[in-house]
């Protein structure tokens, strides 16, 4: 088997690859997305590499790394290691071999070997696998509140039941009544091509022009990732929807992607103004969850908050079922 490194830039054919992955519950994270991974590459630098290892009995496994060099520190380093769901001995010694490649490739290119993005799982393996490969080794790991995905379950999503969501109940009843001939339809690759991209384009156009995106470089970043993301739906096996105030009238759209088997990552939702402050979100949300494409969809990922209170409190307020902890470092004497 080559154990080779060779990094390459995220290319659709590759993320393609990561998104057939199966991974079942080891990987839940936003970061492990392949959407991601393509859309970010330049905003973080991302770095991809495929291996195939032999580990025990098992050949011809494969393995993708990454490599960030984003301009903030958490941002900066190796990602865990992603691959199919082996039983947990095959994966730490799987985690022990990547190791090792990691250590000679950073020795390699001359740079320290640091860690990015991984959950409190992943940071234990880690520590595990390098302390026995060079006991005198250690890891040294930061929290970052603002890496940390907020996960909720589907079922709350799609039904907003309980009192904890009666705000939203009121804010979908709210929508419902302004647009009482309100639909929702799904993206499909037939329409996509012949109305529903440009109807996105459109939405979007009008979104970010609503909010200065010329004066903000996040949202610059942000508007050339969702071009990216429009210009290669097929490769990217994309999902999501358009909500409908009217008969030809989109009023918002929702656009996600698969992490694995159980877990959808919500990308994107934008909308005009008028509808979005009169519920279209929310509604949109609703029926996303409620979509045909996320049937076997246990959780939806919406991804981190990025240190932004605003964004932080709009999350909390569709009550996460699980907030993922993610953290950087590297050894502790470099």
């Amino acid at each position: 088997m080559n154990n080779e490194i060779k990094w390459k830039k995220p290319d659709t054919h590759l993320c393609n690859q990561i998104l057939h992955i199966d991974r079942k519950d080891k990987f839940v994270g936003s970061d492990c997305s392949g959407v991601n991974l393509f859309l970010l590459k330049d905003k973080y630098n991302i770095e991809l590499a495929e291996l195939d290892l032999s580990i025990k009995d098992v050949t011809g496994i494969k393995v993708y790394l990454r490599y960030y060099k984003g301009k903030v520190k958490n941002r900066q380093g190796y990602g865990y290691p992603i691959f199919d769901s082996f039983s947990d001995d095959i994966e730490k010694a799987l985690i022990k071999e990547v190791l090792k490649l990691l250590l000679d490739d950073s020795k390699k290119n001359n740079r320290s070997l640091k860690f990015c993005l991984c959950s409190e799982e992943q940071c234990k393996n880690l520590d595990e696998a390098i302390h026995e490969i060079c006991p005198e080794e250690s890891f040294s790991w930061v929290y970052f509140a603002g890496d940390a995905d907020y996960i909720l379950n589907k079922k709350s999503w799609s039904h907003y039941v309980g009192k904890k969501f009666a705000s939203k109940r009121n804010m979908v009843n709210t929508f419902i009544r302004n647009n009482p001939n309100w639909y929702y339809e799904e993206l499909t690759k037939d329409k996509f091509f012949e109305y529903q991209k440009e109807y996105m384009e459109i939405l979007s156009g009008e979104w970010f022009d609503s909010h200065n995106v010329e004066v903000d470089d996040m949202l610059k970043e942000e508007r050339i990732s969702l071009k990216h993301m429009l210009d290669n739906f097929n490769e990217l096996m994309l999902v999501g929807g358009i909500l409908y105030a009217d008969k030809d009238t989109p009023a918002a759209f929702m656009i996600g992607s698969r992490i694995n088997q159980g877990v959808y990552d919500a990308h994107f939702e934008k909308g005009l103004v008028k509808y979005v402050s009169n519920g279209a979100f929310v509604l949109l949300n609703k029926c996303f969850a409620s979509s045909e494409s996320l049937e076997q969809c246990e959780y939806i990922n919406v991804e981190e908050d990025m240190g932004i209170e605003g964004l932080k409190n709009m999350k909390l307020s569709y009550h996460p079922e699980m907030i993922l902890k993610k953290y950087y470092g590297g050894l502790r004497d470099e």
